[in-house]
C-alpha cells in the first residue's frame, strides 16, 4: 500500500484577491510592522512587501495624469492672413516689441519675419482703426486724464478715460500748441464728449485749448508731477546732507592729523562752521522727507482721510513748507577748502 505525500498547505498561495488586498493596507497603513502582520497571517515578509507594491502601483495609477501632452489638438491652416492676425495680436494684444513678434515666430511658428514686414502690417491697419474710432460715442466718459507724450522727440497728444482706461485720443502731431488741441477736442466733441472732469498737467497748450472747448469743465492738475517734483526736491537736499556729512569727515581727519603736529587750532573754526551746516542740512533734509511723505500719502493719496482733514493737513505742510524755504534763505553753506 503506497503512503500518501503529507503536503503543507501554504496560506499565501490559497489567498483570494480580497485577502491579499487586505493585507496590502495593512502594510500601507502602519499601524504594525510587516513582521507582525506577516506572523498574523502565516506568510512571509517578502509576499507582504509584494503585496504593497502592487497597490502602491495601482495607487499611482489611478492618480496619474493620463493626459497626453503630444496629442494633436487641432490643426491650424496657416496662411498670410493669419499670420497678419498673429502679428497683430502679439503687437497690441501682448504689447511686443517688434524683435519680439521676430523671436515668437520663430520659436513657435518656425517661421522668418522681417522688421520691415511687421512694421507694414501695424501701418496697414491704422485707416480701418481711425475709422473705427472716429466712429465712437464718447458721451459714456465721464473722467478723463490727457496729457502729451513724446515719439522721436515729436508729441503725441493723448487723452484717457480713466475707469476704463480706454483711449480716445492717440495722435502724433508737430506742435502742441493751443491750437492743435483745441482742433482735436472739438473733433472729440464732435463725437459727444463731454467730460465732467478732467485731469492734465500744467502744460500751456494743452490748457489753452482744453479752455477754449471746454470752457466750464474743471481741469484738475495731476499728481504725478507734483510728487515727482517733490521727490527731485527731497533727492536734493538728501544729496546736500550726504555732501555735509562727507564734509565734517574730512574736516575731522585733517584735525586728528593737525593735532599730532599741535595744530588742530588752524581748523577750529572750520570744524564749528562744518558742525553747523551738517545739523542744518540734517533739519532741512528731515523736514522735507516728512513734509513729502506726509502730502504724498496723506493728502494726494487716492485713499486716506476725508476731503477737511486734507484740506487742513494740506495747508500746514504749505506753512510749513515756507518756514522751511526761510530757513533755507538764511543758513549758508561753508566753503569748503582743500
Amino acid at each position: 500500500m503506497t503512503r500518501m505525500p503529507n503536503l503543507k498547505v501554504v496560506p499565501a498561495k490559497i489567498m483570494c484577491a480580497e485577502q491579499k488586498k487586505i493585507l496590502a493596507l495593512e502594510s500601507i497603513a502602519q499601524q504594525c510592522s510587516i513582521t507582525q502582520i506577516a506572523d498574523t497571517h502565516q506568510v512571509s515578509r517578502k509576499f507582504i512587501y509584494a503585496q504593497k507594491i502592487k497597490a502602491l502601483d495601482a495607487i499611482d495609477d489611478v492618480f496619474v495624469d493620463n493626459e497626453n501632452q503630444d496629442e494633436i489638438l487641432f490643426h491650424l491652416p496657416v496662411t498670410k492672413r493669419w499670420l497678419e492676425q498673429f502679428v497683430l495680436s502679439l503687437v497690441f494684444d501682448c504689447r511686443s516689441c517688434f524683435r519680439g513678434v521676430i523671436k515668437a515666430t520663430e520659436n513657435v511658428l518656425d517661421y522668418t519675419i522681417s522688421i520691415g514686414t511687421i512694421f507694414n502690417i501695424v501701418q496697414s491697419v491704422i485707416p480701418a482703426a481711425i475709422a473705427i474710432n472716429n466712429a465712437q460715442d464718447l458721451r459714456a466718459i465721464k473722467i478723463a486724464a490727457q496729457d502729451e507724450i513724446f515719439q522721436h522727440n515729436k508729441p503725441v497728444l493723448t487723452g484717457v478715460d480713466i475707469p476704463s482706461l480706454y483711449c480716445y485720443l492717440l495722435t502724433r502731431e508737430e506742435h502742441r500748441d493751443a491750437d492743435t488741441w483745441a482742433i482735436h477736442l472739438l473733433d472729440l466733441k464732435k463725437q459727444k464728449l463731454a467730460p465732467e472732469r478732467v485731469i492734465a498737467d500744467d502744460g500751456p497748450g494743452l490748457r489753452a485749448g482744453h479752455a477754449l472747448v471746454f470752457p466750464n469743465t474743471p481741469c484738475d492738475a495731476d499728481h504725478f508731477h507734483i510728487i515727482k517734483l517733490l521727490m527731485e526736491l527731497r533727492r536734493f537736499f538728501r544729496n546736500k546732507l550726504k555732501t555735509a556729512i562727507s564734509y565734517l569727515f574730512s574736516i575731522q581727519c585733517k584735525i586728528k592729523k593737525a593735532t599730532l603736529l599741535n595744530r588742530s587750532h588752524k581748523h577750529a573754526t572750520t570744524l564749528l562752521n562744518a558742525l553747523a551746516y551738517e545739523r542744518e542740512m540734517r533739519y532741512l533734509s528731515n523736514s522735507i522727507d516728512t513734509l513729502v511723505s506726509w502730502l504724498e500719502h496723506d493728502v494726494l493719496m487716492m485713499t486716506g482721510p476725508a476731503l477737511s482733514v486734507r484740506r487742513e493737513l494740506f495747508d500746514f505742510i504749505v506753512t510749513e513748507f515756507k518756514h522751511t524755504r526761510k530757513d533755507i534763505c538764511i543758513g549758508s553753506e561753508p566753503c569748503v577748502s582743500h
